[in-house]
């Protein structure tokens, strides 16, 4: 079945369930045992909240009185008319006294004298909806003039500043996300206002009459107008919720061809009315909010207008002309929207979350800017999207037990290199320039991709993405390229192994410069492995914008020496990784390892143990690639963090164990004399400053050391100081 007929088949599902959802049926009425739908119940319609500064007056009124079209829109809301009971003159006093509730009510309001925009801000405008993709669920006609059909009631719904603060931020005041949000700049918001707004008349609404304030707060009430929208009081928001109509009553009720005077009148067309009462009738109990499937949700969320999915959804033929590129070259796979076909198997599900939250673009030549879409979808679809297109019995790739098929990341270089592959004849690589056209940098490949998906695009490009220009280097399964691993699999994984390691590694023959050997931390730290010079055959160097730079030593678990300069010159560890030993780049500075140390009982526990002590555990980057170094130490597991400041370094030690481990101490050894509160000087111009923990300078015999010392009664403890030179 094609997800086409697929959708046909679900659109009772979707008409039903959906509609329910955005109707507000569950704000008033219970939604069943069941809780799989990805649709919160709570706070999901239009918030009310800062209302007079978004929002027009009039608009407020006639959205009250008329909410199917409050402005002479084409298109209808789902908001209920709630005065439709009463006589005609009474709704309009109830309105207006509404009306002046929601403006009078919050924040000191006041309407903004509508200034013409400038020509140009309007040009700019228009230019950013066309390309940002605002065309994909607005599109624009040959009689487009001047904004899209569907917008046309924007300058009587909003204020300009309102409409600004909507672009920025559409979840504030719709949190049903229909509307992403954009990433939009300051600029670029008020640029999009000034097209969408263009013809806007100087606004000469009167102010709503604050005297009817209390009237209208007690028709908010009165009309529970606080179940469906964020309340402007609390005082509405618990309500006891009744149950759904049984079988016995769809044509009662809300669902009645002519509801009581004292219920929501929708006004339902027949056909949306039809699919409310077949669901409920179909059920035979209150309908439940089942678990939709994937491709129903990105076709309730238009995913579809931008992007396909097993044969469903791409732009528009209308819309098509709008996509564009800033690439050269690269035809329709640098101007179009990715298609979505098993991007749950291709994606690393935090990859997918990452994406959906509009981060970490990977092609910037697409003019197109993927949206973030909030926390909610985001994680409901990287997680759905994940299970949808799991394969089952996937062979993986190779890897522990399976030494004669793991790849190398020296023969994964000179595949990419142009000797080898020619990779980067395309393909850029850490922000260097590919040979060729600029297709996707490769150095977000193993944080973004599967490695399964990887081995199996590579094999076989055109059956992912038909009418790629990725050629298949592996026909039938076989290297095209003799050596490097020799096996399809082996390569592959070459590649894999170089481009998870590529920022340790020199680049790919034909891409580095002549004797460009030096390590220079730019945006982010530089973590380098190598044999170092002091710092031994298990060191870990990292190098920091800020210009200081440090070695760990991953066998004695400590940071064993610091400098200040440039970082590294990598020529030894690339040309031969054996002789001579690496050198700091830059000027060394006095540096204080730390020595920890437990009771002698608890060294000649741990010496009895299999487990070496100290026992190197690895290291992780956060967001800002900055290492963090796990270890064991006496019994107590260690994080440990150093990271560079403008003087110097921010040491930061957390270290915790099972109840009843003897505690240790930790001994900086040095030259200190107390300068202040928490403040040591070491006569090499260097200053420590204490900012978490407990320190003390030694005992009688080492008078002149640093001791950080712990409660003996807690199982968690974290030291963290300041060590910075106070003369260049």
């Amino acid at each position: 079945m094609t997800l086409g007929q697929h959708l046909q088949k679900t659109t009772h599902e979707v008409e039903g369930l959906f509609l329910m959802e955005e109707y507000g049926c569950f704000a008033c009425h219970e939604a069943g045992p069941a809780s799989g739908s990805p649709i919160p119940l709570g706070d999901w319609m239009p918030s009310l909240k800062g209302a007079h500064q978004r929002l027009k007056p009039e608009y407020l009124l006639k959205v009250i009185l008329s909410p199917d079209k409050p402005s002479g829109s084409s298109k209808s809301s789902h908001m209920p008319h709630m005065l439709a009971g009463l006589p005609l003159d009474e709704q309009r006093s109830v309105a207006e006294a509404l009306t002046a509730y929601l403006w009078w009510e919050q924040d000191p309001p006041h309407m903004e004298k509508a200034n013409p925009a400038k020509e140009s801000s309007m040009r700019q405008g228009e230019l950013l909806f066309q390309s940002l993709g605002c065309v994909a669920c607005h599109p624009l006609s040959e009689t487009t003039n001047p904004r899209p059909a569907s917008l046309a009631h924007l300058p009587d719904k909003y204020q300009s500043r309102g409409l600004v603060a909507f672009l920025l931020d559409p979840q504030t005041s719709r949190p049903d996300f229909r509307m992403p949000d954009l990433q939009l700049s300051q600029n670029e918001a008020e640029h999009l206002a000034a097209y969408l707004m263009q013809g806007e008349v100087s606004s000469t609404e009167t102010m709503p009459n604050r005297d009817l304030w209390e009237t209208g707060k007690q028709a908010f009430g009165r009309y529970q107008c606080g179940r469906c929208h964020a309340k402007v009081q609390d005082s509405y928001s618990s309500m006891t919720t009744p149950k759904l109509p049984f079988p016995s009553q769809v044509s009662e009720g809300c669902l009645a061809d002519k509801p009581s005077t004292h219920l929501p009148h929708y006004h339902f067309n027949p056909s949306t009315q039809s699919a409310f009462q077949s669901l409920i009738t179909e059920q035979k109990e209150t309908p439940s909010r089942r678990t939709l499937s994937v491709n129903a949700v990105l076709n309730y969320l238009q995913c579809h207008q931008c992007h396909a999915r097993d044969g469903v959804g791409e732009p528009s033929p209308a819309s098509m002309g709008y996509f564009t590129s800033s690439g050269e070259d690269l035809g329709d796979e640098g101007r179009l929207p990715p298609h979505l076909n098993g991007v749950g198997r291709k994606l690393q599900p935090n990859a997918l979350e990452t994406t959906l939250l509009g981060q970490g673009a990977v092609r910037p030549y697409i003019n197109t800017r993927m949206p973030n879409w909030g926390p909610h979808w985001a994680a409901y679809l990287a997680t759905a999207l994940s299970r949808a297109d799991a394969v089952r019995n996937e062979q993986p790739t190779p890897r522990d037990g399976r030494e004669n098929a793991v790849g190398r990341n020296m023969w994964g270089r000179a595949l990419m290199g142009i000797n080898g592959l020619g990779c980067i004849q395309c393909h850029a690589l850490g922000g260097h320039p590919s040979l060729g056209i600029q297709a996707m940098d490769l150095r977000h490949a193993t944080t973004r991709l599967r490695p399964e998906w990887f081995r199996d695009y590579l094999i076989d490009p055109v059956s992912f993405r038909p009418g790629t220009r990725m050629p298949a280097f592996w026909p039938d399964g076989k290297p095209s390229l003799p050596g490097n691993g020799g096996s399809a699999e082996r390569q592959i994984d070459s590649l894999w192994a170089y481009l998870s390691e590529w920022d340790q590694s020199r680049l790919p023959e034909g891409m580095e410069a002549e004797d460009s050997f030096t390590l220079q931390p730019e945006k982010s730290p530089v973590v380098f492995r190598t044999f170092m010079k002091n710092a031994g055959l298990h060191a870990i160097n990292v190098g920091f914008p800020q210009g200081y730079h440090a070695a760990f030593d991953a066998q004695q678990c400590r940071w064993i020496m610091a400098w200040q300069g440039d970082f590294l010159n990598a020529a030894a560890t690339w040309d031969d990784r054996f002789t001579p030993l690496t050198e700091p780049e830059g000027r060394s500075l006095p540096w204080f390892p730390l020595d920890f140390q437990a009771s002698p009982a608890l060294e000649a526990k741990l010496k009895s143990q299999e487990t070496s002590n100290p026992h190197f555990l690895g290291y992780q980057k956060d967001e800002h690639g900055i290492p963090t170094f796990h270890y064991l130490m006496h019994g107590w597991r260690v994080e440990d963090r150093l990271e560079a400041t403008s003087h110097g370094f921010l040491h930061t030690l957390h270290i915790s164990s099972e109840p009843n481990t003897p505690p240790v101490t930790c001994t900086m050894r040095g030259n200190f004399t107390a300068i202040g509160a928490h403040q040591y000087q070491e006569p090499s111009n260097t200053r420590i400053t204490l900012l978490k923990g407990s320190a003390s300078l030694g005992d009688t015999e080492n008078p002149k050391h640093l001791t950080l010392f712990m409660d003996p009664n807690e199982n968690a403890m974290q030291w963290q100081y300041l060590i910075e030179q106070t003369r260049p």
